[in-house]
């Protein structure tokens, strides 16, 4: 990518564009230039990244998971030159490097909870933990989830197991519908805001 001087990228998540995508690597070649900053945002967390690499020796990188909702500022000065990579596993690839934490020990415990909640006379037919991060349902598997997300899942089926219980993975949508409520001068919709 070529960003020239006011040249940005607005605010999104990137898409699956390969089988396996888990994350985007962006590399900045050397450029004179100013502003560009990439600006990455997970959660309630936001990271600026100075992404010049005005140097002749030096590149600027950044490596983000894809469903991170990331921008790239506005260049005020010169040119920013990017080179953009999808990061993906390779299709039943789960020895990576960076393993989550093992915390089998707490299977037992969640077990025990889910025989209790299964037993209990008055349950839902369903429990759903809802995971940090957005996954697609094209990049939806046990075996590709990203960091505490591994982790809980890891938990959840040893527990499942051991209290003789489903487990599945999902994506959840949920809506909300309703007529605005009429209060003397105006109307709010279904956020309580006015309108």
């Amino acid at each position: 990518m070529i960003y020239e001087r006011g040249g940005f990228f607005s605010a999104h998540r990137d898409t699956e564009k390969a089988d396996g995508m888990i994350a985007t690597l962006s590399i900045t070649l050397p450029a004179a230039g100013t502003g560009g900053e990439l600006i990455v945002r997970h959660l309630d967390q936001e990271m600026s990244v100075d992404m010049n690499a005005s140097e002749p020796s030096e590149l600027a990188f950044a490596a983000f998971y894809a469903d991170c909702a990331h921008e790239t500022r506005p260049i005020r000065e010169g040119y920013r030159l990017s080179l953009v990579f999808n990061l993906c596993l390779r299709p039943g690839d789960t020895d990576t490097p960076q393993q989550a934490p093992d915390y089998s020990d707490q299977a037992r415990n969640t077990a025990d909870l889910l025989v209790e909640w299964r037993n209990s006379g008055c349950r839902p037919d369903k429990l759903v933990w809802l995971l940090e991060h957005d996954y697609s349902e094209a990049g939806l598997s046990f075996d590709v989830l990203k960091n505490a997300d591994a982790a809980k899942a890891k938990v959840l089926k040893s527990a499942a197991e051991l209290a003789d219980c489903e487990l599945h993975a999902a994506i959840v949508h949920i809506e909300e519908e309703g007529a605005a409520e009429y209060i003397g001068d105006g109307y709010f919709d279904e956020f309580g805001r006015a309108r």
